[in-house]
């Protein structure tokens, strides 16, 4: 399902209600030190996921168009992994 803000805007008054929160990617509000092991929790898988698309774009033929693909798709998750970085960051500070 994509979602943008057309359809939010769109859905103001006349959408359904998800049952049970079941959007997808949907995160409960946690609080405190639950929501900081959460965060690096996640922080780490999204590491383990890198090393995989990492060695995933490697196993492609150099200069291929398979390759730059794979490579580009690789820096915009590293761009995100980035991002999940400082959110830790900023949370552990907040303790």
């Amino acid at each position: 399902m994509i979602v943008s803000s057309r359809n939010i805007t769109n859905c103001a008054s006349g959408c359904p209600e998800p049952a049970g929160n079941a959007l997808p990617g949907y995160l409960p509000m946690i609080a405190g030190e639950d929501f900081v092991a959460l965060a690096e929790k996640r922080l780490a898988e999204s590491r383990d996921r890198m090393k995989d698309y990492r060695n995933l774009a490697n196993s492609f033929v150099p200069d291929s168009d398979e390759r730059k693909r794979a490579t580009n798709l690789l820096e915009e998750i590293e761009v995100l992994h980035q991002v999940m970085d400082r959110l830790c960051r900023q949370l552990r500070l907040r303790r």
